[in-house]
C-alpha cells in the first residue's frame, strides 16, 4: 500500500525524489536503484516513486505513487531520474521533461525509448532530425508515417535531446558516453555531463566449489557464463562459432546462459539449433534468481559480456562480475576499452570470432592466467568501483545542486527552428498521422506521391495536406504524358499552424 509522504519543512536538509523501477521488476536498472538509493538513504530523506504498489525499497526510505508525484513538492527536493532505452522509462521521461533534475542516463540512445506507447505525443520526426539531419531526410517518413525502423536506426539516432536539453545535470557512466553527447550537442550540453564509473555491488557467494555443487556443474568442467536478456548486440553468434571450434578438442567445456531469451526478438535457441555441437554443452538456465545468478558467476571459470555495436550503454553484469573476482571477457569497443587490460580480456571486434576462440583456449591451458585476472578483477572492483567512492560523488553532485533551478528559461531550452523533411509519403498516409508529428509553428517539408494524371487532376492542393497547415509553396516533381504512365509529386513546404 503506497504511504503518505509528509515533508518536513522545518528542515533545511536536502530531500531527494527518485524516479526508477525498483525491484522486484527484472531489471539491472532496478538492481542499480535500490542499491545507489540504499547507499544515500542515510545521507539524505529520500521517496521513490513508482508505479509498483510492491516495489521493494531500502529501509528508512518512503514508496509514493508515480502517478501522484506532482502532488509532492518541498523547496529542498532534488528530483533524480534512472532513464534507460526501454519502455520501463516512458513515465520516468515525461517527468524529467515536466521538472527538470538529474538525469542519470544507463543508455546514450533512447529510439527505443521513443517508440513508447506513452509517448506517442512526443515529436518523434524532430527527434530524428535534432540526433542526425542528413540521416533523418532519408528515414523519417518511414519511420514516423508507416513505423519501419532498421536496426541501424537505433544506432544513428539517439532522440535524446529533449532530455539532455531540459535536464540540469546529466551522469553517465563511461567517458565514451560523456564524449558522444559532448561532440555531437555541443558545449551548453556538455557543461552539464559528469561521469563516474557505474559502482560494484556488494555481492556475496558461497564460493566456486559450492556454487557448482548447487547448481549441478562438475568440479572439473570448464564453465563459460553468459547473462542478462540474450539480445543481437551480445553477440551470442560470435560466441557460438568460438565453441563450435573449442568443443572438438576440449570435452569438459559447459556454456551456461543465465538469462532470459525472448524469441521474438533474438532466437538464441533457434541459432543453437543449428550448431549441435555448442548446443550439446550449452544450459539455458532463463531467467535466475539473484541468489543463483551471483552462484552462477562464482562458478564460472570466464565470464563472457560482448558488445556490439555499443553505443555507451552501461554494463549491470561486469559491476557484479568484478566484484566476485570473475575473470571476464569483453569487446574492445565503446565504453569497454575503459577498463585496464589486466582487469579485463577484451577481444577484437574486427577479428572477433578469431579472437575470442585463441581466448578462451589460453584460459582453458593457463589457469595462472584466469586466477591473476580474477585477482585483480576484485582488487579493481574493491578499489576503483566501490559505492563508498560512488555515493560520495552524487553526494557533492547534489549537495552543490542549485534546487531554485527546476525550470529553465527560455534561453535555456530554446531549440533551433531545425525544418523537418518528412521525405516522400503516400497521399493515404497524409490524414493518418503526417504533420500531426511536427509541433506548431514548425516549418516542414514533403513529397507527396506519387499520384497519377487523373489524381492530379481531380484534386486540388488543399487536399492533399492536412487541415491546420499553411502552404508556404508548392510544385509537381516529374512529368505526366497523356497515358499518365510517368509518376508525379507534389512538393510542399508550409508552416504547421
Amino acid at each position: 500500500m503506497m504511504r503518505q509522504f509528509v515533508i518536513k519543512k522545518a528542515s533545511s536538509k536536502k530531500i531527494l525524489f527518485h524516479f526508477s523501477p525498483m525491484p522486484p521488476k527484472k531489471s539491472g536498472i532496478a538492481d542499480y536503484s535500490f542499491e545507489f538509493i540504499r547507499s544515500l538513504s542515510g545521507e539524505y530523506e529520500s521517496v521513490v516513486f513508482s508505479d509498483d504498489p510492491f516495489a521493494r525499497v531500502p529501509e528508512g526510505v518512503i514508496c509514493a505513487d508515480l502517478a501522484q508525484a506532482h502532488r509532492f513538492d518541498s523547496e529542498n527536493a532534488v528530483s533524480i531520474y534512472q532513464i534507460g532505452n526501454n519502455w520501463d522509462h516512458a513515465e520516468i521521461y515525461r517527468r524529467a521533461i515536466f521538472r527538470p533534475g538529474i538525469v542519470v542516463l544507463h543508455d546514450a540512445k533512447l529510439l527505443y525509448l521513443a517508440q513508447s506507447p506513452d509517448l506517442k505525443a512526443q515529436n518523434i520526426a524532430r527527434l530524428l532530425v535534432e540526433s542526425n539531419a542528413p540521416m533523418a531526410k532519408a528515414r523519417t517518413a518511414e519511420i514516423a508515417f508507416r513505423s519501419n525502423f532498421l536496426k541501424s536506426d537505433y544506432l544513428v539516432f539517439d532522440a535524446a535531446r529533449d532530455l539532455l536539453m531540459r535536464a540540469l545535470a546529466i551522469v553517465v557512466h563511461s567517458a565514451f558516453a560523456k564524449n558522444m553527447i559532448s561532440r555531437h550537442y555541443g558545449p551548453k550540453i556538455a557543461s552539464k555531463v559528469h561521469f563516474t564509473p557505474h559502482f560494484a555491488f556488494g555481492v556475496k557467494s558461497e564460493g566456486r566449489a559450492a556454487s557448482r555443487r548447487r547448481l549441478s556443474l562438475g568440479s572439473d568442467d570448464f564453465v563459460i557464463v553468459t547473462s542478462g536478456f540474450a539480445t543481437r548486440a551480445k553477440r551470442y553468434d560470435w560466441l557460438i562459432q568460438a565453441l563450435d571450434r573449442i568443443a572438438i578438442s576440449r570435452k569438459k567445456v559447459v556454456w551456461v546462459q543465465a538469462g532470459p531469451v525472448r524469441p521474438d526478438e533474438y532466437d538464441l535457441e533457434a541459432l543453437l539449433d543449428r550448431w549441435p555441437r555448442v548446443k550439446a554443452i550449452s544450459r539455458i538456465a532463463g531467467f535466475v534468481s539473484e541468489d543463483d545468478l551471483n552462484g552462477y558467476i562464482a562458478a564460472s571459470d570466464v565470464l563472457v559480456n560482448l558488445r556490439f555495436p555499443s553505443v555507451g550503454e552501461s554494463s549491470g553484469i561486469l559491476s557484479r562480475a568484478l566484484p566476485l573476482g570473475a575473470c571476464c571477457i569483453v569487446s574492445d569497443t565503446a565504453a569497454y576499452k575503459e577498463y585496464p587490460a589486466d582487469v579485463v580480456l577484451k577481444v577484437s571486434v574486427s577479428s572477433p570470432v578469431q579472437s575470442l576462440y585463441q581466448a578462451i583456449m589460453n584460459l582453458i591451458d593457463e589457469p595462472e592466467v584466469r586466477q591473476k585476472y580474477s585477482e585483480n578483477s576484485r582488487s579493481y572492483a574493491s578499489k576503483e568501483l566501490s559505492i563508498v567512492r560512488y555515493r560520495d560523488f552524487f553526494k557533492d553532485l547534489i549537495d552543490n545542486f542549485d534546487v531554485s533551478r527546476r525550470e529553465l528559461s527560455e534561453e535555456d531550452i530554446s531549440q533551433k527552428d531545425t525544418p523537418i523533411d518528412l521525405g516522400r509519403i503516400r497521399p493515404q498516409e497524409v490524414e493518418r498521422g503526417g504533420y500531426a508529428l511536427a509541433p506548431r509553428g514548425s516549418r516542414v517539408g514533403a513529397e507527396i506521391g506519387p499520384l497519377s494524371g487523373d489524381e492530379i487532376a481531380g484534386l486540388s492542393i488543399v487536399q492533399l495536406v492536412p487541415s491546420g497547415f499553411i502552404v508556404e509553396s508548392a510544385s509537381f516533381l516529374g512529368r505526366v504524358d497523356e497515358a499518365a504512365r510517368e509518376e508525379m509529386f507534389l512538393k510542399v513546404v508550409g508552416i504547421k499552424s
